[in-house]
């Protein structure tokens, strides 16, 4: 059966169909930096082969998260990079590992490097094909799986993509390549079908965008036209590295987009096409001439690529008004954080104002939709929350959730902010009613179990989209240990602010000045505690523990010259213990 080619014209291998190991269409002379003698063959005991059978073998794919993960380590460990390309990675990464693996499928030394990979997340059944050409590199094609992947919702660990490089036995590919022994044309035609009818699944990478490679490719033009063909017995996606994505979307507001891509596909057929070797241009011609002729050929596969193309530019121009909300929504944050709580608010008010632009949105768009105008009300609590405005931020953090709530969504990192935003506007900023601005409200017993269920809602949801060891899990706990401290439930506040530590120290963030706001309401607590306890002893050392909290926090925020107003706080409470005296000379000031 055949394996997949070296394509001497380009320098790297075209899309033919590989469907085994053991045999090949005509081949021709390997690069130099490909032959034998160049074969990286390493040391040690013959591995068995993979536990299953040669009918199962033929269809073993690595998964996408092999793919993006381990196998672009390993290209990275081999002294390469990640933009190697397939052709550069062969010999070391691909052969090199297989070399002394025993081969399920004949039996002999030398395996392919599917069959030397093992468990259930990172290789499996192929799910989808991949047609491309080794000049791409890997991160071109491990990027633009993972993104297909992201946007579909699939699992990475369950989507197995069956690629000529990794799948087809490269050690016998040289071997046949050595002999020149090709395979008779019906054979020929019968395991290319068979290998895209069994799999019945392709994924098509495009790239250039602008003169697409497979375009000038004999093997990639048949392989595409015959999954088109199939029909519904082969679904055809065709994806672009982000990159070249960016770009087209990009040329279709700046330049001529579809223009220059239309004028590629018209000069496009597989009569100019090539492949590494004349029999294969010969024998794909035929197959062509013998089927539908090459007009009809040509027809339906621009056709194709033209329906594609223009539906990618209308999915951008339908993307146009949630970027713009979005980009409203994180520029307001920023400017925000900067404290200019005036242009910030105008730049949502921006946003707002384009929403009848999000009219026409599918039902599938209508949750992304609220989760967007919630993160922009989210911005907008936030902004009357710092004017002192927690009433008008209640409401503005309730306008984002209702929506949600209507659409059964409240699962999203989204209504996860409201729900904190919520909470804090409902408790404040003070974890001790002590020191409560003049003319601030004291938090109420409803209003802070509340905004604890409020702060349980946002956690379940960090729970479920598995965000808990986070920076919004640590400020998540921060906040719970504020609340819990205004009732004076300091064993449960005390296990909040040390969760919320522990999840600071594994993310190596202790010393980020984002740990100053924890330090000051844990140390406020301590002094909260000390004031309340009878036991002079025992109230000293809580002061102890309050005063070396402060005093870190003040450094922290100090380093970073951040938060001027939170190193003030810390400051004045400070002066409160020295007025009030401290007992233990450890912490006197």
């Amino acid at each position: 059966m055949l394996s997949w080619l070296y394509d001497q014209e380009s320098g790297d291998s075209t899309c033919s169909m590989a469907l085994s190991p053991t045999a090949t269409v005509m081949v021709g002379n390997p690069p130099a930096s490909l032959t034998p003698s160049a074969q990286v063959v390493p040391q040690g005991p013959v591995m068995p082969p993979a536990p299953v059978t040669p009918q199962e073998s033929e269809q073993r794919a690595l998964s996408i998260h092999y793919i993006a993960g381990e196998f672009v380590r390993q290209v990275e460990s081999a002294g390469l990079s990640r933009i190697s390309t397939v052709h550069d990675i062969e010999d070391r990464v691909i052969r090199g590992p297989s070399a002394r693996t025993i081969c399920p499928r004949d039996g002999r030394m030398g395996a392919a490097y599917v069959d030397v990979v093992r468990g259930n997340d990172n290789v499996g059944q192929a799910t989808h094909m991949l047609s491309y050409t080794w000049r791409y590199s890997v991160a071109e094609i491990a990027e633009s799986l993972t993104e297909w992947s992201a946007r579909a919702g699939h699992d990475p660990r369950r989507f197995y993509v069956w690629m000529c490089c990794v799948c087809v036995n490269q050690h016998r590919v040289k071997e046949k390549q050595q002999k020149g022994e090709s395979v008779p044309f019906d054979e020929f035609k019968q395991v290319f079908e068979g290998r895209v009818k069994g799999i019945g699944k392709v994924i098509a990478l495009m790239m250039p965008w602008h003169a697409p490679a497979f375009l000038t490719r004999s093997w990639c033009m048949l392989e595409m036209h015959t999954a088109i063909g199939l029909g519904d017995s082969c679904e055809l996606t065709i994806v672009m590295p982000p990159n070249e994505e960016d770009a087209f979307t990009f040329s279709l507001i700046h330049s001529d987009g579809l223009e220059r891509v239309y004028k590629t596909l018209q000069g496009a057929s597989i009569e100019q096409a090539r492949a590494s070797m004349a029999e294969d241009e010969v024998n794909i011609l035929r197959l062509v001439k013998e089927g539908q002729g090459v007009k009809m050929f040509d027809e339906q596969l621009k056709k194709h690529l033209q329906g594609w193309f223009l539906r990618v530019a209308n999915d951008h121009v339908r993307s146009l008004p949630m970027k713009l909300l979005t980009a409203c929504s994180k520029v307001g944050k920023m400017t925000s954080d900067l404290g200019d709580l005036d242009h910030a608010s105008t730049i949502l008010t921006f946003g707002w104002s384009n929403m009848s632009m999000t009219s026409f949105l599918s039902d599938k768009d209508a949750q992304k939709k609220v989760e967007v105008t919630g993160d922009l009300w989210h911005e907008q609590g936030w902004i009357n929350h710092k004017r002192g405005h927690r009433k008008s931020a209640i409401k503005d953090y309730e306008e984002g959730l209702n929506p949600m709530a209507a659409l059964d969504g409240l699962r999203n990192m989204s209504a996860a902010r409201l729900y904190r935003g919520r909470a804090r506007a409902l408790v404040g900023d003070e974890p001790d009613q002590a020191f409560l601005a003049t003319g601030e409200a004291v938090p109420s017993d409803e209003d802070i179990q509340m905004a604890i269920s409020d702060y349980i809602a946002s956690l379940e949801i960090l729970r479920e989209q598995e965000k808990v060891e986070t920076e919004d899990g640590a400020k998540l706990f921060n906040n719970l240990g504020l609340a819990h401290t205004l009732r004076s439930d300091f064993e449960a506040a005390l296990a909040a602010f040390g969760r919320a530590g522990e999840i600071r120290e594994g993310q190596g963030s202790t010393q980020d000045p984002g740990n100053a706001r924890r330090l000051y309401n844990l140390a406020s607590m301590h002094l909260k505690r000390s004031n309340r306890c009878s036991e002079s002893a025992e109230a000293a050392g809580y002061s102890h523990e309050a005063v070396l909290l402060f005093r870190e926090a003040v450094r922290l925020l100090q380093a970073a010259s951040v938060e001027p107003e939170l190193v003030e706080k810390c400051n004045r409470k400070l002066e409160w213990i020295r007025e009030h005296g401290v007992s233990d000379p450890v912490v006197a000031i």
